[in-house]
């Protein structure tokens, strides 16, 4: 998938292209990578390093609905 196709009247850069070369694997782990970051604010929220208001914003509303 070329993200960018389109956008664009030059050829893409290659790096562009290989940065992007992996967002169909990227969709497919969307849900885990997001559990895994609900998971490690609530651990950060617990040991203190991240005050809960802040934990409120990484894990509030918007960022549930993606899970």
């Amino acid at each position: 998938m070329k993200l960018w196709a389109g956008r664009f009247q030059k050829d893409i850069d290659q790096k562009t292209n290989d940065f992007n070369s992996s967002i169909s694997f990227d969709c497919r782990m969307a849900r885990e990578d997001i559990a895994g970051s609900l998971a490690h604010a609530a651990m950060l929220q617990k040991q203190g390093i991240l005050s809960p208001e802040d934990g409120e914003k990484i894990t509030g509303p918007g960022f549930r609905i993606a899970a």
